[in-house]
This record gives C-alpha cells, sequence and structure tokens, in this order.
C-alpha cells in the first residue's frame, strides 16, 4: 500500500498543475519539467535504442526551449542529464534499456522473495532489501544517480545474490580444459589490470588535477606546463577539460591591466594554440557541442584582441556555425553580440542582442547583456527604455545591474574586457 501510494504521489508531479508539481517545483525548479519534456522529444524520435551513452546532451541541445534561464522556466540552462533516470536510460538506450534496466529490479525483488520463502532470509533484512530497492528507484525519478547511492544498490544486490545462491562444490573437474582456460583468463586480466587501471583511473586523475593547477597557477611558465598537460591527456572528460581550460585562459586574458610583457605574450601565444586545436578537434569529434563552439569563437576573439586582428573574422564564422545549428538558443547570439561589440559595430551588435530577446523575453540574461552593450555604447536614450523593462522582471541580477549603472562611462569603458566576458 506504502508503495502505490508512493508511486502515485510521485506520477503526480508529472501531471501540470497539480499539487505535487506545485510543491516540488517550489522546493527545486521549474527548468526541470522543461528538461523532462525535452527528454520526451528526443525519445519519441528514437525509441527502440535510444541516442548512446552520454548523449543526453545532444537531444537537449536539439529540442532547447529558449525560456530556460527565465523566472517562469527556471535559471538553469545548461542540462547534460535529465535528472531523472528512467528518461535516461530510455534517451541512452530506448525501450530495450529500460526493460533491461527495471528487470533489474524486478529479478532482485524476486530472488529476495525467493530467499524469504525459503526462510534464507530474516523478515527484517528481506523488508530491509525490498525498502532500499524501492527508495533507490523512486529517488532517482527527481535526481541523479550518484556514486553513494548505486554504492548501495550493488549492495543490495550482492547481498541477494549471495543470499540465493546454491552451494555445488566446484563445477570443474581439477585439471578440465575449461578450468584451465578459466585459469588462464584471469591471468591475462591480472597482467593487463595496471594499464587499464592507469588509463582509466591514474591518468585521468592526472589530467583533472592539472586543471586546477591551471586556474591555481599564477606564474606564466608554470601555467603553460600545467595547461599543456590538460589539454589533451586522458581522453575520460576531454571535452569539458578543454571547456574549463579555455574559461581559464579567458579570464587571465580578460583581468590583464596592461599590454603583455615580450615573454607573456609567448606564453599566452601558445596556450591559445593549444586551445584552439583541442577545441576544433572536440568540434570534429563531437558535432553540435555548444560550449566548445561558444570558448573556440571567445579564443579566436581573444587572439584577434590581443595579436591577430584577423581571428576575428574567425570567431565570427564560428559564432555563425553556432547560430546555425542552436537556432532556439540565446548563448551564440550573445556570443556574437559581444564580438560585435568588441569591434565597435553597434548596429550589429543590437541586432543579435535583439534576436536573442525574441526568442524569450522573459530570460532577462538578454536584457543584461544589451544594457552592458548600450552603456559601453554610450547610447543613454535606449540604454533607459531597457532598463525600464528589465526592472518590470523583477529579475536576480537587478543590484548588480543597479551598481554597473552607477558607474561612470570611464569606468565602464577601462574595464570593457571583463564586462564582455558575460556575453560567454
Amino acid at each position: 500500500t506504502i508503495g502505490v501510494l508512493g508511486i502515485g504521489t510521485m506520477l503526480l508531479a508529472f501531471v501540470p498543475g497539480s499539487f505535487v508539481q506545485s510543491f516540488f517545483i517550489n522546493l527545486s525548479s521549474p527548468s526541470r519539467f522543461i528538461v523532462w519534456d525535452i527528454a520526451w522529444q528526443g525519445i519519441k524520435e528514437r525509441p527502440l535504442f535510444g541516442w548512446g551513452l552520454e548523449n543526453f546532451q545532444f537531444v537537449f541541445l536539439k529540442y532547447y526551449q529558449p525560456c530556460l534561464g527565465s523566472l517562469v522556466c527556471g535559471y538553469e540552462s545548461w542540462f547534460d542529464r535529465t535528472h531523472n533516470k528512467v528518461l535516461d536510460v530510455l534517451i541512452e538506450a530506448g525501450v530495450v534499456g529500460l526493460v533491461s534496466y527495471l528487470g533489474v529490479f524486478v529479478f532482485t525483488a524476486k530472488q529476495a522473495t525467493k530467499a524469504f520463502l525459503q526462510e534464507k532470509c530474516p523478515p527484517m533484512i528481506f523488508v530491509t532489501c525490498l525498502t532500499v530497492l524501492f527508495a533507490y528507484f523512486l529517488q532517482n525519478l527527481v535526481s541523479l544517480d550518484t556514486a553513494t547511492t548505486l554504492f548501495y544498490f550493488c549492495l543490495i544486490l550482492a547481498f541477494v545474490s549471495a543470499t540465493t545462491r546454491e552451494s555445488t562444490g566446484s563445477v570443474f573437474a581439477p585439471h578440465s580444459r575449461r578450468r584451465l582456460a578459466y585459469q588462464g583468463l584471469a591471468c591475462l586480466f591480472t597482467l593487463l589490470f595496471p594499464m587499464i587501471f592507469y588509463q582509466s583511473c591514474i591518468l585521468p586523475l592526472k589530467s583533472n588535477t592539472a586543471v586546477v593547477d591551471v586556474y591555481k597557477e599564477k606564474k606564466m611558465e608554470n601555467h603553460l606546463a600545467a595547461f599543456t598537460n590538460a589539454v589533451d591527456g586522458s581522453a575520460i572528460g576531454l571535452d569539458l577539460r578543454r571547456i574549463f581550460l579555455a574559461q581559464a585562459l579567458g579570464k587571465v586574458i580578460a583581468n590583464l591591466s596592461e599590454k603583455p610583457t615580450i615573454a607573456e605574450e609567448s606564453f599566452l601565444k601558445q596556450e591559445l594554440a593549444l586551445i584552439q586545436r583541442g577545441l576544433e578537434n572536440t568540434i570534429l569529434t563531437t558535432p553540435n557541442f555548444l560550449r566548445a563552439y561558444l570558448q573556440l569563437g571567445f579564443a579566436y576573439q581573444m587572439e584577434g584582441r590581443l595579436f591577430d586582428a584577423n581571428r576575428y573574422q574567425d570567431a565570427e564564422r564560428i559564432f555563425e556555425e553556432a547560430i546555425e545549428l542552436n537556432p532556439n538558443n540565446q548563448k551564440p547570439l550573445w556570443a556574437m553580440a559581444g564580438l560585435m561589440l568588441e569591434q565597435g559595430n553597434a548596429e550589429a551588435t543590437i541586432a543579435y542582442l535583439d534576436a536573442a530577446r525574441a526568442l524569450d523575453p522573459s530570460v532577462t540574461r538578454s536584457s543584461v547583456n544589451k544594457i552592458v552593450a548600450l552603456r559601453i555604447l554610450g547610447e543613454e536614450e535606449s540604454l533607459k527604455e531597457t532598463v525600464a523593462s528589465f526592472y518590470f522582471l523583477n529579475p536576480p541580477e537587478q543590484k548588480e545591474i543597479e551598481a554597473f549603472l552607477l558607474l561612470s562611462q570611464d569606468e565602464v569603458l577601462a574595464n570593457k574586457n571583463r564586462h564582455l566576458q558575460i556575453y560567454y
């Protein structure tokens, strides 16, 4: 009875306007339901076998809803998980995968019941096993599967397996060919284990630690060494590492208070070349990875600012591709507006920002970006109109914008490069 009530209550969370959904939104964010709707669109497109492991980010971009980032749909606008295990499985492996996934729960519950009926499992242990299974499944309907929860799930599976296993002794004769074959495989896997462990654990740890060092290191020569180790390194988490590295490099360049020295120029050129090569490879192997497009365009823009103005054209080309691939997403429009603003093209800047705002006026980030652009461009009349409409939305950024508007025009222009970072 409790299980049925729990499932029924959980299902009400998916009913628009229900008291359970309203309660859930108040505790978390309405963006969760938008993401679930996006996932459902992807499931309908590939229902049988899904999109493959770790590919929800592409479904998310394909069916992106421009209201994300607003008060109505939640201020979060980047998702690589659905925050619902059933939907995750359907996205990654389709109905075939979901049947297999649910089969694990059904089989485990069946085996636990069998052990209980055979008096191999005390009543309290039996109830605990089923309760943990049910709780694990239920909480995964609204959250991510974490290492902690997965550990308890595996513990239950191991316990049930051990409880229901029949002790029949060895299944192999002492010197049978099959026994020798299994012993040979055991030796082979033992020999391969150090290499597998290094590639799957040690090397990713070293590569990810190098990213942390990039953020912490102050000396440019040490910064470059850590950057080089992190930009390639392990294939596990490689694309996201490159995104973090590009962001770190962008902050370094944006915070330059004066023209870099010859030595600093050398290090910056090397790091820009490394990250551009890495992100170009990411885009080549992972089409429409929007974050890679945005950070690659920004890297070209940084090089155009410091060393070669022709790189602005490369940045524009990348942002145009991103806009074409993501017509319902404001982010590439904001990035293009930032590029136009840096080059002093006021008309194009406002055009791209207006295009972004037209996708969904309730997304206050578009208004924030326009306010910053108008302030830098010195267009006071348009600025007043935009600020008035922005305050009407009562956004969380209101205090920051008020502080920004109090700055003098000289202060705004002196920190122009820092202000441009909000477009990425």
